[in-house]
């Protein structure tokens, strides 16, 4: 279904999935203006969303919109064994704003 904006220009409506990936790309950018090589694991339905390696340190992200994860989804993150200088973290956008970042155990 495609949407025209005032001005009259088609627009295409943002599903769940567009929204998410366009945070997710936003985690990916800011990462990399923080020096981490970032990539999406895209379509793996996996446990992150975002892989990012430093020069000391590797990134698991989560990347979550509007709503924390739910308890099944939060246990399977902290129970997973990453090695010791890999770190969990979940980031949490709310309203447009900048992400709430919540490192994991």
């Amino acid at each position: 279904m495609i949407i025209r904006n005032p001005a009259g220009a088609a627009q295409i409506p943002q599903t769940n999935y567009t929204r998410g990936r366009s945070r997710e790309y936003k985690v990916i950018e800011m990462l990399r203006q923080q020096g981490y090589y970032a990539t999406r694991s895209a379509g793996s339905h996996g446990l992150f969303d975002v892989i990012a390696i430093g020069p000391h340190d590797f990134l698991l992200i989560q990347v979550k919109l509007e709503c924390k994860p739910t308890s099944q989804e939060r246990q399977a993150l902290e129970e997973f064994q990453a090695p010791p200088n890999a770190f969990k973290e979940l980031w949490v956008f709310r309203n447009r704003m900048k992400p709430t970042i919540e490192r994991l155990n």
